[in-house]
Formats: C-alpha cells, sequence, structure tokens
C-alpha cells in the first residue's frame, strides 16, 4: 500500500495526520485533523469558517470522487426569494453572504471515507506531545465548537 501526505503551512498540520495514519485512520481521517489543525495553528488561511474542496481517489472501487463544500445560501433563502430582492448580486451585505462548507465537508467525507470516530472526539490532537499548546486549547473546549 502506498500512501503520500503532503501538508502546506505549519508543521503541525502533517504531524497530527501521521499520527492519525499510525492510530489505523484513513487518509481522509488525517486529512481532516491536519485541516483541522491549520484551522487552529493558521486560522486567517484556513479553517472552519471557509469552504472546502476535496478529489479522492477511491482505489477500492477505482473511481475518484470529487466533494464541493463550498458555502450554501442560507437555509430559508430559496432562489425564487432572492430574484424577487435583486436583479444582480450585491458585492456586499448579507446577501452574497454564505454558509461555510467546511466542518459539512468534514462530515460528508468522513461519512463515505473515515475510519476513526469524529464527532466531539478529541481524535487529532490529543496525541502529540510536541502540542501541548494545542491540546490545551482543545481540552477546554474548541474542539466541541468544530464537532
Amino acid at each position: 500500500m502506498r500512501m503520500r501526505l503532503k501538508a502546506k503551512g505549519h508543521t503541525a498540520s502533517p504531524q497530527v495526520a501521521l499520527d492519525i495514519l499510525k492510530r489505523g485512520g484513513s487518509a481522509v481521517d488525517a486529512a481532516i485533523a491536519a485541516n483541522a489543525m491549520l484551522g487552529l495553528v493558521e486560522p486567517t488561511g484556513s479553517g472552519v469558517g471557509g469552504d472546502l474542496f476535496a478529489i479522492v481517489w477511491d482505489a477500492r472501487g477505482k473511481r475518484l470522487h470529487g466533494l464541493n463544500g463550498s458555502g450554501r445560501s442560507p437555509y430559508s433563502l430559496t432562489l425564487d426569494e432572492l430574484r424577487s430582492k435583486v436583479k444582480v448580486m450585491p458585492p456586499y451585505g448579507p446577501l452574497p453572504v454564505t454558509v461555510p462548507g467546511c466542518v459539512d465537508g468534514w462530515f460528508a467525507l468522513h461519512g463515505r471515507f473515515g475510519k476513526l470516530e469524529l464527532g466531539g472526539r478529541k481524535i487529532a490532537f490529543l496525541h502529540s506531545d510536541d502540542h501541548r499548546l494545542f491540546r490545551e486549547t482543545i481540552e477546554r473546549g474548541a474542539w466541541d465548537l468544530v464537532c
């Protein structure tokens, strides 16, 4: 079996991903953990307030899967209602704002390709003694805000 891991940004991200793989997690579990860690250590560049796009190769099924985790419109805003209010999408204000899709994307990916338990479990951060600051942050409850 071949495994590849690539991460950009903070060194904590690939370390967390490796920890997940060592515990028997899938590549998707590792990617979710790495993305969550980047959101913690580089919150202005990535994180739960953004969107997520993924391409996953399923070696068993020999299929390529894509996920568009871009932000959606608010739940109660219908296309007809939007069209009745504006002819062109305004550049500012509440109408062009979308609901971030990152966390929903994590759960969609995990539901299809994940192995380790996700949701309220501290899978990503509590395993590495090198990341005491992050562990303490998560133990104080930040992880429950994410999952």
